[in-house]
Protein backbone atom coordinates (compact mmCIF):
# COMPACT_ATOMS: atom_id res chain seq x y z
CA UNK A 1 0.00 0.00 0.00
CA UNK A 2 1.01 3.21 -1.05
CA UNK A 3 0.56 6.15 1.54
CA UNK A 4 0.51 9.11 -1.13
CA UNK A 5 -2.60 7.52 -2.25
CA UNK A 6 -4.45 9.08 0.86
CA UNK A 7 -3.48 12.20 0.19
CA UNK A 8 -5.92 11.89 -2.96
CA UNK A 9 -8.51 12.10 0.40
CA UNK A 10 -7.61 16.01 1.12
CA UNK A 11 -8.90 17.68 -1.76
CA UNK A 12 -12.59 16.87 -1.41
CA UNK A 13 -12.52 17.13 2.11
CA UNK A 14 -11.23 20.61 1.49
CA UNK A 15 -13.80 21.76 -0.92
CA UNK A 16 -16.49 19.83 1.17
CA UNK A 17 -15.85 21.53 4.25
CA UNK A 18 -15.17 24.95 2.55
CA UNK A 19 -18.70 24.37 1.34
CA UNK A 20 -20.08 23.77 4.16
CA UNK A 21 -18.61 27.09 6.18
CA UNK A 22 -15.97 25.64 7.65
CA UNK A 23 -12.77 26.34 5.90
CA UNK A 24 -11.71 29.14 3.31
CA UNK A 25 -13.93 27.82 -0.20
CA UNK A 26 -11.20 28.89 -1.86
CA UNK A 27 -8.51 26.44 -0.02
CA UNK A 28 -8.94 23.62 -2.50
CA UNK A 29 -8.33 25.46 -5.66
CA UNK A 30 -5.00 26.55 -4.29
CA UNK A 31 -4.34 22.99 -2.84
CA UNK A 32 -5.40 21.33 -6.47
CA UNK A 33 -3.26 23.93 -8.04
CA UNK A 34 -0.71 24.78 -5.90
CA UNK A 35 0.07 22.38 -3.64
CA UNK A 36 -0.66 19.21 -5.31
CA UNK A 37 1.75 20.36 -8.41
CA UNK A 38 4.31 21.57 -6.26
CA UNK A 39 4.20 18.02 -4.45
CA UNK A 40 4.53 15.83 -7.77
CA UNK A 41 7.75 18.10 -8.40
CA UNK A 42 9.15 17.74 -5.28
CA UNK A 43 8.39 13.89 -4.88
CA UNK A 44 9.05 12.81 -8.61
CA UNK A 45 8.51 10.01 -10.47
CA UNK A 46 8.00 7.11 -8.40
CA UNK A 47 9.81 3.47 -8.54
CA UNK A 48 7.82 1.19 -7.72
CA UNK A 49 5.54 -0.53 -10.63
CA UNK A 50 2.16 0.75 -10.49
CA UNK A 51 -0.63 -1.32 -8.33
CA UNK A 52 -2.17 -4.44 -10.08
CA UNK A 53 -5.70 -6.42 -8.70
CA UNK A 54 -3.85 -7.58 -6.32
CA UNK A 55 -5.33 -5.21 -3.85
CA UNK A 56 -8.40 -3.82 -5.53
CA UNK A 57 -10.38 -3.48 -2.05
CA UNK A 58 -7.94 -0.75 -1.35
CA UNK A 59 -8.87 1.16 -4.55
CA UNK A 60 -12.61 0.55 -3.58
CA UNK A 61 -12.09 1.77 -0.32
CA UNK A 62 -10.61 5.50 -1.42
CA UNK A 63 -13.57 5.51 -3.84
CA UNK A 64 -16.02 4.61 -1.49
CA UNK A 65 -14.84 7.20 1.33
CA UNK A 66 -15.00 10.05 -1.72
CA UNK A 67 -18.34 9.63 -3.02
CA UNK A 68 -19.98 8.89 0.27
CA UNK A 69 -19.11 12.36 2.53
CA UNK A 70 -20.36 13.94 -1.30
CA UNK A 71 -23.49 12.73 -1.38
CA UNK A 72 -23.95 13.49 2.32
CA UNK A 73 -23.18 17.26 2.07
CA UNK A 74 -24.81 17.64 -1.13
CA UNK A 75 -28.34 16.03 0.82
CA UNK A 76 -27.45 18.91 3.33
CA UNK A 77 -26.89 21.71 1.49
CA UNK A 78 -29.73 23.93 0.94
CA UNK A 79 -28.25 25.16 -2.63
CA UNK A 80 -28.49 21.57 -4.31
CA UNK A 81 -31.40 19.79 -2.32
CA UNK A 82 -34.75 20.15 -3.66
CA UNK A 83 -36.06 19.61 -0.25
Amino acid sequence: MRPQYLLSLLLPTVVIAGNLGYAWPGAGIVLALGAYPLLDLLLGESRAPPPTAAAPHFFDAIFYAHVMPALRANKHNPLISST
